[in-house]
């Protein structure tokens, strides 16, 4: 028979645990702040509920991770999860970008074909509840936004941002869906439609409610985020008065705004393209784009000119002085034909992870007249190269990553990678697989 000794008693039980739980008390909050800071957002969600003391500790960190950029819709439902954000004293300094959809179930038509899509999850011929559940949905986001919820209990939203001195945070707008597809659900977003798809693109209202909450809340908009299809953002150039304010100087033509930032990501292909302009329009930065020749030979921005119309003839005519460009391609002609229209202005330049095709010419040929235009033509005080390649077998530089911060380092430094370049792939080929493919017989 075992010995009443071997049993721990309840005194024992409860010194044990007064025992652990001083152990964790006496741990610096800033380690265990470290610890939330690492921890993902869903065991964040377990961490707070553990105890009070741990809710106070983890709380900001999941405020950082869950709450940093939310997106929401005009209903109700959703307006009301944004308040309740903004007026948490912990979860509404952490608010980064807020981003409203642009999309509304548009008026069911059988003869519409954008109405109803063989890829959704019903047929054409909808039965008499889902027909009535779709048109009291609609009716009942049209009724809020008719009557002006949406705009009053943004500017609500708003000067809770004000209160907790969050005056920084970025308003826009985004696709709801693509091709009938809904890639992140705003807040409120299933509540809203349901099993339905919303498709109708109210881009414009989305943005004048924005700038009238702001105006009413005399919360200054510092950053406007789009985050839509290419379709839409040429919608949204013609169409919103304030984006053509934001763009268009009266006395001279297109021109970008110094007291705003703009960020803008549109679908392209399988990809989104991003672009910021940053720094009271002194600073580009371009994301997954391609700077190459068209078909006739001559160079253009495939996808700067044709995609942002009136914003890229007020980058064009604007003086840049910090230029980044990543993840892109690029032709020599288009690359500098762009960079030499900011020869006056641009001090910092960065190509990261930007790829040189090649066209009936060797790849160490282009990549030497790159390094000599950027030496030559261009009056650089800082320069960065990561990752960039040329052709199929150049990668500048070889270390992976170089830094040149005044001008004469970026000279010299410059000058390094000619001779590296000339030096390493003097045997490369005339032309690169690339060229083959591409020039004719």
């Amino acid at each position: 028979m075992a010995s009443t000794n071997d049993v721990p008693s309840d005194e024992t039980l409860l010194e044990t645990t007064k025992t652990e739980q001083s152990r964790l008390l006496k741990v610096p909050n800033e380690i265990i702040g470290l610890i939330a800071s690492v921890c993902d957002p869903n065991d964040l969600k377990n961490l707070r509920l553990t105890s009070k003391f741990m809710c106070n500790i983890a709380s900001p960190a999941f405020g950082r991770k869950a709450f940093s950029r939310r997106r929401f819709i005009f209903t109700r439902k959703s307006m009301q999860g944004l308040l309740n954000i903004t007026a948490h004293p912990v979860f509404g300094p952490c608010l980064r970008v807020i981003t409203f959809g642009t999309c509304c179930l548009r008026d069911y038509d059988y003869g519409e074909d954008e109405a109803i899509d063989s890829s959704l999850q019903y047929n054409i011929h909808m039965d008499d509840v889902s027909q009535a559940s779709f048109q009291i949905k609609e009716l009942e986001h049209k009724a809020f936004v008719q009557k002006g919820g949406h705009i009053e209990m943004l500017t609500l939203a708003l000067k809770n941002l004000q209160a907790c001195s969050n005056h920084g945070v970025i308003l826009g707008a985004h696709d709801d869906s693509l091709r009938y597809v809904v890639k992140r659900r705003a807040y409120g977003f299933d509540d809203a439609y349901g099993k339905f798809i919303p498709t109708k693109f109210n881009g414009v209202e989305t943005l004048d409610a924005i700038f009238a909450a702001s105006g009413h809340s005399q919360y200054p908009i510092q950053a406007i985020k789009l985050f839509v299809s290419q379709k839409h953002l040429f919608a949204l150039l013609e169409n919103s008065e304030d984006l053509l304010q934001i763009f268009h100087d009266e006395t001279d033509g297109p021109a970008l705004n110094p007291d705003m930032d703009f960020h803008i990501g549109i679908r392209i292909d399988t990809t989104y393209a991003k672009m910021k302009i940053l720094s009271a329009g002194t600073r580009l930065e371009l994301s997954c784009h391609s700077f190459e020749v068209g078909a006739d030979g001559k160079p253009y921005l495939r996808y700067c000119e044709y995609n942002y119309g009136l914003i890229w003839r007020a980058i064009e005519r604007s003086p840049l002085q910090e230029i980044l460009i990543e993840k892109s391609d690029v032709e020599y002609d288009s690359l500098t034909e762009f960079l030499e229209g900011q020869a006056e202005s641009l001090d910092n330049l960065v190509l990261r992870n930007v790829h040189m095709v090649c066209f009936n010419s060797s790849p160490t040929e282009q990549a030497v007249r790159l390094l000599r235009f950027l030496k030559d033509d261009l009056w650089l005080e800082s320069l960065t190269l990561e990752g960039l390649t040329v052709g199929q077998g150049i990668v500048l530089p070889e270390s992976g990553k170089v830094v040149f911060e005044g001008r004469e380092d970026v000279i010299k430094g410059l000058e390094e990678l000619i001779v590296e370049v000339e030096v390493m792939y003097e045997d490369e080929p005339e032309s690169s697989d690339e060229d083959n493919l591409m020039s004719s017989e």
